[in-house]
């Protein structure tokens, strides 16, 4: 009983059942004051000539005064032909000076006569209550002003039957008209009750199915919550606006929960990556300090020196594993911002080549910046933020020249895009990548083989990262055998840009990585 209490079909219905009551105990009661209103109104309109007759018929007033004798001979046959008036004789100032022989006490000898005056004007409005010298509450009345040489010394007063004092419970029992009125009335409320009863049961049927279908699959999408062509249906209420609105969030959910494991994936692959690329220099820096350790004495001046470079050289490259993690860690934090700069992107890649021209000089390796079809005084004008650029050609022509053998070429290419946009281009002839390995080159979590090209630890997550924070694009083209070409698109600057140069501006949206 107490489920059935909560339900929101009972609720809704005992609601609506209580407004049927309430507005059918008022319309009675409208009914009743009307039909009282009424009375009074014919009453009145029926007797208004009475006081007029009287005034005519007999004369109240002589030389001397007002005449109560006059009344008492008038007023028994005015009360023979309606047993229900009371007649009184009143002065100009509304004091009852007379009154019919069958009443013994006047309760309120004053009577009010602005109600009187009402009464006596053109197009009076009934029903018009007065007060009743024999006491009790206001009732119709008829009256009219005794004169005498054209000035008005009294009137005479005539107290009709008023409405019925009798309780509801007496009118139903007395008039037939009532218990039909209130029958009537019954039926349409008993009638409305049942058919909202009914229009609620339909009604929440459907929230009902949606609470059933929620409790037996929550990831299930709720009826009504369909799309047609891609789009949402059309909601034909709020009941449709609520599916739509739980499957929404559901959607939202889910693809929350989709991307919190997907990130829980990414960081328990990217550990396991890290701790792959950092075990052997660890393992081998190990090894090489234990020999150091314990040939204490015993080894020889060469073979402790070669002993330490290894060691350094391990070293070294487990600080760079440790940098490029802190680096994607810090470029992938939500508050990496790029900072704009104005600068040349030519002379940036004349300065990156000329910070490596001493190892592709030892590796026989060919270094060239290509601009074709751009004028030399063309210096290829960007805002972005300088370091985090520079970092990213440093790590492409390195990641390059780890692959290229002997005699092997690695060019900067510089041209122009649609748009304004800016395109740069890292081009080897080294043997290229694998397919498998080319579709997860920019992969931080991959950990594929050491030596395949485009693993140099976290280098080209890094890069795609800095490609990302200035709303940029890096494409991919590789071919085993061939080489391999990186292409990257930067905004470029803004035809009228006031900012002096230097000036910091917005972070770049995240940006896109695809490949060809």
């Amino acid at each position: 009983m107490t489920g059935l209490a909560r339900s929101l079909h009972v609720r809704l219905t005992l609601v609506f059942l209580a407004i049927l009551l309430v507005l059918g105990a008022s319309v009675l009661w409208l009914a009743r004051t009307n039909a009282s209103e009424r009375s009074l109104e014919v009453t009145q309109r029926l007797n208004e000539p009475v006081a007029r007759y009287m005034v005519e018929t007999v004369d109240f007033a002589d030389a001397e005064g007002l005449r109560g004798e006059a009344l008492a001979e008038l007023a028994p046959h005015v009360m023979t032909i309606n047993p229900s008036v009371r007649v009184y004789l009143l002065d100009a100032d509304g004091r009852a000076v007379a009154q019919d022989s069958t009443l013994n006490t006047i309760a309120s000898p004053r009577v009010d006569l602005d109600p009187v005056r009402r009464f006596l004007r053109p197009g009076a409005r009934y029903p018009l209550l007065g007060d009743d010298p024999a006491g009790g509450p206001p009732r119709p009345f008829s009256a009219w002003p005794v004169e005498r040489e054209g000035r008005t010394v009294g009137y005479v007063y005539a107290v009709l039957a008023g409405a019925s004092d009798e309780s509801f419970l007496e009118a139903l029992d007395a008039s037939d008209a009532t218990r039909e009125l209130v029958a009537l009335l019954g039926g349409a409320l008993l009638f409305a009750a049942l058919a909202g009863s009914a229009v609620f049961f339909t009604m929440t049927r459907r929230l009902r199915e949606l609470t059933r279908r929620v409790e037996r699959d929550p990831d299930a999408a709720p009826p009504g919550a369909h799309r047609t062509g891609g789009r949402r249906a059309p909601a034909r209420d709020e009941i449709d606006e609520l599916a739509h609105a739980y499957g929404a969030m559901t959607a939202r959910l889910r693809a929350q929960y989709e991307r919190l494991a997907a990130s829980d994936a990414d960081r328990r692959a990217l550990v396991a990556s890290v701790s792959h690329d950092l075990r052997t220099p660890l393992t081998t820096l190990a090894g090489y300090l234990e020999t150091l350790e314990l040939g204490e004495g015993r080894l020889g001046s060469d073979e402790r020196r070669r002993c330490l470079e290894i060691a350094h050289r391990h070293a070294r490259v487990l600080r760079a594993r440790v940098d490029e993690l802190f680096e994607l860690s810090r470029l992938s934090a939500d508050g990496a911002r790029a900072r704009s700069e104005r600068f040349s992107l030519r002379e940036l890649a004349h300065d990156c080549l000329q910070d490596f021209a001493p190892l592709a000089a030892e590796r026989g390796v060919r270094l060239s910046v290509d601009t074709p079809g751009a004028s030399p005084e063309d210096g290829f004008a960007i805002d972005a933020d300088i370091a985090l650029v520079q970092r990213l050609v440093e790590n492409l022509v390195g990641n390059a020249l780890r692959h290229v053998g002997a005699d092997g070429r690695v060019a900067i290419g510089l041209s122009r895009g649609a748009g304004r946009r800016l395109r740069l281009r890292v081009t080897d002839d080294g043997p290229g990548m694998a397919p498998a390995v080319a579709a997860r080159a920019f992969d931080p979590c991959y950990s594929g083989d050491a030596d395949a090209r485009g693993r140099g630890g976290l280098g080209l997550a890094i890069v795609a990262r800095i490609v990302a924070l200035h709303d940029g694009r890096i494409d991919l083209d590789t071919r085993e055998g061939v080489g391999t070409r990186f292409t990257i698109e930067l905004p470029g600057p803004p035809v009228r840009d006031p900012r002096p140069a230097g000036a910091g501006a917005r972070a770049g949206r995240a940006g896109r990585v695809g490949y060809a």
